[in-house]
């Protein structure tokens, strides 16, 4: 990874135009952390009225290295992870699925189960 994609995944959001689209428009100066601890506000809200729970499960929030995932994903990550993913789509059968779940195979760790995350995240 460039040093230009690890300052924008680790550092102060800054809106930027990228592939495709503009990023961080509404998080202009928010560490990963401030990211995190607002995503995770939205997960407990969602989480404790839809499922009518007292309590949410850690397995229900984001951890650091979710968030630094997410910001790899729609940043200057997007286009290669896709092109991966696309690569991927093209497979069938066995391969497809046993490279699909291979994380030691390029950006399987970084995507795996992250793409409901970005879907909080717009929510």
């Amino acid at each position: 990874m460039c040093i230009d994609e690890w300052d924008y995944v680790n550092g102060p959001a800054m809106a930027a135009d990228r592939t495709p689209g503009r990023r961080d428009e509404n998080n202009t100066g928010k560490t990963p952390e401030t990211l995190m601890q607002e995503v995770n506000t939205k997960i407990r809200k969602f989480y404790l009225k839809s499922k009518n729970e007292k309590e949410v499960p850690d397995f229900a929030l984001l951890n650091k290295d979710e968030v630094l995932s997410v910001r790899l994903y729609t940043g200057p990550g997007h286009q290669p992870i896709n092109e991966f993913l696309r690569q991927i789509a093209q497979l069938s059968g066995d391969l497809r699925m046993a490279l699909a779940k291979d994380t030691s195979h390029t950006f399987a760790a970084t995507v795996e189960n992250k793409i409901i995350i970005i879907i909080m995240i717009i929510i």
